[in-house]
């Protein structure tokens, strides 16, 4: 009943009528399809509307009491009126102003067409038969009577895991033209992640990032987050014919009016706070190129310490919105026993982080509500073998239990999720830097309360395997905590001027000397304009202080073979005149 309806959203404000949708704000429809199109034009961008697939989200629910629903599609008999509504939606943008819709654009002041190239169909779906029956319907549809629209797919919520899987081989078996992928991820994941597109299959869908963005600790729109988001648009660079369109995600928060952080520009009625990662979105927006140069990025040698495990573990226990008890919880590794508890008279040696921890009966209690409540043990290990085992009975309270494990400090670690995401699914989830991303397979599964389970967890080199109950739910392998690359590079050439622009992000934490060497070019001219970003990683940009990260931009001397000196934590930006162009 609350489906985003295009129709709804055009002609007089007044009569729009306002709703509130699944993400729990209203929408006034104040800003419609017709004020949407105006302010891309505005800006001299292409609009990309998002029309429902035939579906409702996954997480519908209840207004009231927010029970979600699951996905419900369009009854089949009604799915030609909804395909009507959507080729009715391109006469409105494209179509004469004599023609039925056209007329109503014309009608509200802009006679002209609005040249709409582009259509998504669905926005983080999931891959059911439900939704790819109704999805398939529109596509042939919309292709066969507008061939000249693209026709943009999507392949769920998540930048991998079962529905990306389902969604690519979807793509890829009816032969989309182009698909989207989403990814809210810590900066970690970004830098880990710079090769992500160099083995698409170039033959297949072409890929629109329609919503990305690095979320550092308490989801702040740090230099450290922008820098990651940098190094992941130097990859989009590389492969730009795969990657050909890349949005970040959400564009505007009104600062006290969201309920989504980050943005990329925060505003009030009066002021606007443009955020550190805008500075980056700008500089790669004015020096985009139109040619990649192959690039080749070699760094001098370096200590590895990647292997190198910590002599400390530790594991956790915690919860998340749900209270519990734990008991008999030991820790065995090669060496044979390391950690015994049984929680008869203290708690020695643990420690709580979070939530309300104690001793009671013999076993150890956490009463409140905290996502997370966390209590915490170390102890000597190096990391390469060693079995959990312990007890855990949930109280009461919306989901399971917390195990952490591989504990290096409190911003790196596992934990096994047990009845998590509502006490729908149990998964491996690891904290790099305090950000957090799932790792390893998702199985459905619950926990139910005043019953007690026994867990398990094996570590063995990369192998992790996870037992419920003697079951075994989960055997993957991950590659740990070690480091990814410092740096990444892009080089492109412009077209109208022939400028050679050189991308270099750096994350490690001292100046690094690079040589730059552009023989394989031409002759370049002997100055060049270097725009730098860089500062402390944790700065930020924010409404009501002064900017505390800028670009700053310099003339520098350069060659065919020229020495750069990289700052710490930077982008740097390098546009060398080409003298053959």
């Amino acid at each position: 009943e609350n489906m985003y309806r295009w129709k709804e959203t055009i002609g007089p404000v007044e009569q729009r009528k306002a709703k509130r949708n699944i993400w729990r704000y209203h929408q006034s429809l104040g800003l419609g399809y017709f004020e949407y199109f105006q302010f891309c034009e505005d800006i001299g961008a292409k609009p990309v509307p998002v029309v429902p697939a035939g579906v409702c989200c996954q997480n519908s629910g209840n207004y009231l009491n927010l029970v979600p629903r699951g996905q419900q599609g369009i009854p089949m008999e009604q799915m030609n009126d909804y395909i009507q509504e959507i080729f009715d939606l391109i006469e409105w943008a494209n179509g004469p102003a004599a023609s039925t819709w056209g007329a109503k654009r014309a009608q509200a002041g802009h006679p002209e067409p609005f040249g709409l190239e582009y259509l998504a169909v669905g926005n983080e779906d999931a891959q059911t038969p439900v939704f790819q029956e109704r999805f398939k319907m529109i596509y042939d549809a919309v292709k066969a009577k507008h061939p000249e629209i693209k026709v943009i797919g999507n392949v769920g919520p998540a930048p991998d895991g079962r529905e990306f899987e389902i969604g690519w081989a979807f793509a890829k078996k009816h032969n989309i033209e182009m698909i989207c992928e989403h990814y809210y991820r810590p900066p970690y994941w970004f830098w880990a992640n710079l090769n992500r597109y160099d083995n698409y299959d170039r033959s297949k869908a072409k890929v629109f990032v329609s919503e990305y963005a690095a979320h550092d600790v308490e989801r702040r729109t740090t230099l450290r987050s922008a820098l990651a988001e940098a190094a992941m648009m130097t990859g989009f660079e590389r492969n730009g014919d795969i990657v050909q369109m890349a949005c970040y995600a959400p564009l505007f928060g009104k600062v006290g009016f969201t309920q989504w952080n980050p943005d990329l520009i925060y505003f009030t009625n009066t002021e606007i706070a443009p955020t550190i990662n805008y500075e980056v979105q700008k500089l790669f927006s004015t020096n985009a190129g139109n040619f990649y140069l192959p690039t080749t990025l070699e760094i001098g040698q370096t200590p590895d310490v990647s292997n190198e495990a910590p002599p400390r573990n530790g594991v956790l226990l915690g919860t998340w919105n749900t209270q519990a008890k734990f008991d008999t919880v030991k820790v065995v590794n090669a060496g044979g026993p390391v950690l015994e508890e049984s929680f008869d008279m203290a708690a020695n040696g643990w420690r709580p982080l979070s939530g309300q921890w104690q001793v009671e009966n013999g076993v150890y209690v956490q009463r409140s509500d905290q996502t997370p409540a966390l209590s915490r043990i170390e102890f000597d290990d190096d990391h390469s073998n060693y079995t959990i085992t312990l007890r855990a009975m949930k109280t009461s309270g919306a989901e399971g239990f917390l195990i952490g494990f591989g504990v290096i400090d409190s911003d790196n670690y596992y934990w096994l999720n047990l009845g998590g995401w509502n006490n729908t699914r149990h998964q491996i989830e690891k904290t790099i830097d305090g950000g957090r991303i799932t790792v390893g397979p998702s199985v459905q599964g619950r926990i139910e309360p005043n019953r007690w389970y026994e867990i398990k967890i094996e570590a063995a080199g990369q192998r992790i395997r996870c037992y419920l109950d003697e079951r075994l739910i989960i055997d993957m392998t991950d590659t740990g905590f070690e480091g990814t690359a410092d740096w990444a590079v892009s080089t492109v050439r412009e077209a109208a001027t022939g400028d050679i622009i050189v991308k270099l992000v750096s994350k490690a934490d001292t100046p690094t000397m690079a040589t730059v060497d552009l023989r394989s070019i031409g002759t370049v001219a002997s100055t060049a304009v270097c725009t730098v970003l860089s500062g402390d990683p944790m700065a930020e940009n924010r409404l009501g202080r002064e900017p505390a990260v800028l670009p700053r931009v310099s003339e520098i001397n350069v060659s065919d073979v020229f020495e750069y000196e990289v700052p710490p934590y930077s982008l740097s930006v390098i546009r060398i005149r080409n003298q053959a162009n």
